[in-house]
This record gives C-alpha cells, structure tokens and sequence, in this order.
C-alpha cells in the first residue's frame, strides 16, 4: 500500500485495534531507505529509526531518567572503554534494567514521532513475532496525537479528511473511554466537550482560547482514531440524543480505515 493513501495515523490505528503483531515497513527513497517498526499486540516496541535528535543519552535526560552529570561520567567511561550507552549505565550503577528499559521506550516513541512527517511511499505489513529481548510498549493513542500536534496544520488536516472535515462532527461513545490514553491538554477539555453533540469545525474553532490548528488537530487525532462521526452519522448521533425526537432516518457509522 501507499502511504499518501492511507496516512501513518490511520494505519497505526487500524494495527492497534487488530492487535497485529509483526513489522511495518516504511519504503523511503536513498538514503534513507527502508525503515522498520516492530509492533506487538497493536502497539510499537521497537524501530531501527535513524534520529540526529533522540539519541538514548539526550532522551535518558531530557526525560528525567538520568542526570546530566551521570550522562558525562557514562561518556567518559565509553571513550576510554568503549562499549554502548546502555550497557555501560548499568555498569556504573546510574540506571538499573527497569528505568533502561522505560528509557528506550521513551526514546522509541519520540523517533516514531518523527515519522509522521513522511507524506509518501510504499508500506509493507508483515505477520511475525519480534526477535529480540523483551521491550516496553509505546501507548499507540497518545504516540498518534504526538505525532499529529508535531507535524500537522490545518491545510495538512484538510487535504487527508477531505470532505470529512466540511460537515457535521460529533465524537462516538467510545471517546469516553478512551480519552486518557490520548494525553489531551486541559485546554482541549472545552473543544471535546462540545463534539458530545454534533457540531462542526468552524464551531469548534470559535471555542473560547482555540486556534483553528488546535481544533483542526483534535479533529484528525480523533477521525483517524474511528472516535468521530462525521456527515450523516453525526447528525444521526444528534437526533438520536435530544429529547423525544423523531426515530433517526440515517444510521451511518464511520467505515474503518483501509489496512
């Protein structure tokens, strides 16, 4: 499949909510070439990314795992020794296997935050389990929201839903046991709220301290996710919700997206 037909977010979802278990491969031109996420149970465990940014070091501290100073002493110990970051944190005794292991996690999840910049090329999904020492999962929900707040505007938004974003809005039933997940802001409580009836994207972006970016954000994360009715279904939604209406004439769902 290609990636300009069905974006990173989209596909991540549909991983998830099959539970996959196996590779997804992202075909880059040269050199970058291809570039791999091993996913278990739905969500990514590991990527063989390559990021000038989120060097383990970097992530250990920015993170709070480590402290600056502990991060010189290892790369002291390496130039004289030599050995990898990780291994050689263990043998100082700055880190043990558990804060090791989240720290990876954390530095997987902020590579996989870069791929979302990637607009085109060629994925392959393959079945198969991960051969490798057991790794920390990255929350798929929250890693997808990341990825949209870092690398999508609202033109961005507008040229992937389409006519989608034009209509009538409203979340599903299953936002409300999901929103946790998603690490929302609380400033984005107000636009979550208003999408429990059915309204639409310049309504939501009069929301009082909302910018059309954030909205158009929010919207995506949640379409791309199958938490948002759109069109008819979300009128449906809000027919069916106000008192003694008249029986629904539409009863529409959002169609899962292509995998």
């Amino acid at each position: 499949m290609l990636l300009e037909q069905v974006p990173l977010s989209r596909l991540l979802f549909a991983l998830l909510h099959q539970r996959f278990t196996g590779t997804l491969q992202l075909e880059q031109p040269d050199p970058a070439g291809t570039r791999t996420i091993w996913l278990s149970g739905g969500m990514p465990i590991f990527t063989d990314w390559v990021s000038a940014t989120q060097a383990l070091g970097e992530v250990l501290v920015a993170e709070g795992i480590i402290a600056p100073e502990d991060l010189a002493q290892a790369l002291r110990a390496m130039a004289t020794q030599g050995g990898r970051l990780g291994p050689v944190l263990l043998s100082l005794g700055v880190i043990d296997d558990a804060r090791l292991a989240e720290g990876l996690r954390r530095q997987c999840a902020r590579k996989l935050v870069e791929a979302f910049a990637l607009r085109r090329g060629e994925v392959f999904v393959t079945p198969g389990e991960f051969d490798g020492p057991a790794m920390g999962k990255v929350n798929s929900l929250e890693l997808i929201f990341a990825g949209v707040l870092a690398h999508y505007d609202e033109a961005r938004v507008s040229a992937e839903m389409g006519a989608a974003l034009l209509g009538p809005l409203a979340a599903t039933s299953a936002l409300a046991r999901y929103t946790a997940h998603f690490r929302f802001g609380a400033a984005d409580q107000a636009i979550l709220e208003r999408l429990h009836h059915a309204t639409d994207f310049d309504a939501l972006s009069r929301t009082a301290g909302a910018s059309r970016k954030r909205v158009a954000q929010l919207v995506f994360t949640l379409w791309a996710c199958q938490m948002l009715r759109v069109g008819a279904a979300a009128q449906a939604v809000e027919a069916t919700a106000a008192p003694a209406a008249a029986p629904a004439r539409t009863t529409a769902t959002v169609a899962a997206p292509a995998a």
